[in-house]
């Protein structure tokens, strides 16, 4: 993903950066977030620590049952988001499309205070502060990759090939990635528990080497389900098609 559908939705700074700041406002180019937001990446965890502190009351987490004062550092001590990952292409379709989600993953959120309850969208960011994601809804179509999966039309060559994510074709560069199916993608919006259990079950774990995924036999290029056509919304859907976009 480029900086530019991320400004068409946050609005583009002086500098050149989409109106998106996170980590205490230090990170702001979209496209570096996989460098540390890498695929098996998960949420802080127990150890990680905050703001100073002199005692449990400090830590804004303490009251819930997640964060203590340690050695004057506040310290997560019971992960509130357990086995939730922060890999970049999951956190980016989940907080889009978070409103709508089922969230089985979630289910096992703590849930000792209410901003994290059981089956919402939640993540530990900067400081060990929790960030509340439950009811985001992207005011585009989430269904139409292309939003923000777009080609950077770049000229490419044998010799200059094009960027992560782009294949060079008729000599420009043309995004392809977004059609290719995997678990790792598809379950961030179908996140149902009969969507973890379909994917689960079309993945075979040879005694070694990594699991073997069979999403292509009904989902790639030239499947009856291909991710291609079935995401291939180029105007919006009717009415009695669309998802409800309440306020």
């Amino acid at each position: 993903m480029t900086q530019a559908p991320r400004g068409t939705c946050h609005g583009i700074t002086a500098t050149g950066f989409p109106h998106l700041a996170e980590h205490g406002g230090q990170r702001k180019n979209g496209e570096t977030c996989s460098t540390c937001h890498s695929q098996n990446g998960f949420d802080r965890v127990v150890g990680s620590t905050g703001p100073a502190c002199t005692i449990n009351t400090q830590c804004a987490g303490f009251i819930g049952g997640w964060e203590e004062c340690v050695s004057k550092v506040c310290t997560i001590y019971r992960g509130p988001t357990p086995q939730i990952t922060v890999d970049y292409q999951q956190l980016i379709h989940n907080i889009h499309f978070a409103r709508l989600r089922e969230n089985y993953i979630e289910r096992n959120n703590l849930g000792l205070r209410p901003s994290i309850p059981p089956g919402t969208l939640n993540y530990l960011g900067f400081n060990n502060s929790l960030g509340d994601f439950q009811e985001i809804l992207s005011p585009l179509d989430v269904r139409a990759c292309t939003n923000c999966r777009q080609s950077t039309d770049a000229k490419c060559s044998s010799s200059a090939p094009c960027g992560f994510g782009q294949e060079c074709e008729s000599g420009k560069c043309v995004n392809t990635a977004w059609q290719n199916p995997t678990t790792r993608a598809c379950i961030t919006c179908h996140d149902g528990a009969d969507s973890a259990a379909h994917a689960a079950s079309n993945t075979y774990v040879p005694p070694s080497g990594p699991p073997v995924e069979a999403c292509p036999v009904c989902h790639g290029s030239d499947a009856p389900f291909a991710v291609g056509m079935v995401h291939n919304i180029t105007t919006l859907y009717p009415e009695h098609l669309a998802y409800s976009r309440e306020p």
